[in-house]
């Protein structure tokens, strides 16, 4: 990703991505800038405040989630996150079994969304191979894939590389 849309990222959400944790930058292309933007955007606005406690007694506390790492599939096939909970305080079985499946809905939705984005131009895509190289892939646009000398993913393993 570039420089620019990294440090928006990087800035926008300092306690969620860590430039400790991606030392090397984030290891994806341009094209998934808004899907990390949104995946961020709902970690901090249906995460990072639960209710702890009921009643008179209720206290609102920040659940600070990070992301740990992030990176293409080695199958090319999506993006893959995995993230890290740093409950303030001990949480009840509720607290956390909510918590735990507000983080999963997020991760699952941004990996499958990814499937279904150019890493390049963030418009719809799905998975093409390099012509002259099947473990070479990516999930691009059609016009992209045309350029870059792509091919159908699927269509290609399963003729064995010919079209």
């Amino acid at each position: 990703m570039n420089e620019t849309l990294q440090e928006r990222l990087f800035t926008d959400y300092p306690d969620i991505l860590s430039k400790d944790n991606f030392p090397s930058g984030i290891p994806c292309d341009d094209g998934w800038y808004d899907l990390i933007d949104n995946m961020c955007y709902h970690i901090k606005r249906r995460i990072s405040n639960v209710h702890w406690g009921w009643g008179k007694d209720e206290i609102l506390k920040e659940v600070p989630v990070r992301i740990l790492e992030m990176n293409r599939r080695f199958s090319g096939d999506s993006l893959s996150v995995e993230f890290f909970v740093d409950y303030p305080v001990t949480p009840t079985e509720l607290q956390k079994c909510e918590i735990e499946s507000r983080v999963s809905s997020i991760k699952d939705y941004t990996e499958s969304i990814s499937a279904r984005t150019c890493e390049l131009t963030g418009k719809p895509g799905e998975l093409y191979a390099k012509r002259t190289d099947k473990l070479v892939s990516k999930i691009l646009c059609k016009r992209l894939a045309k350029e870059l000398d792509f091919v159908d993913y699927h269509n290609w393993h399963s003729e064995g590389g010919e079209e």
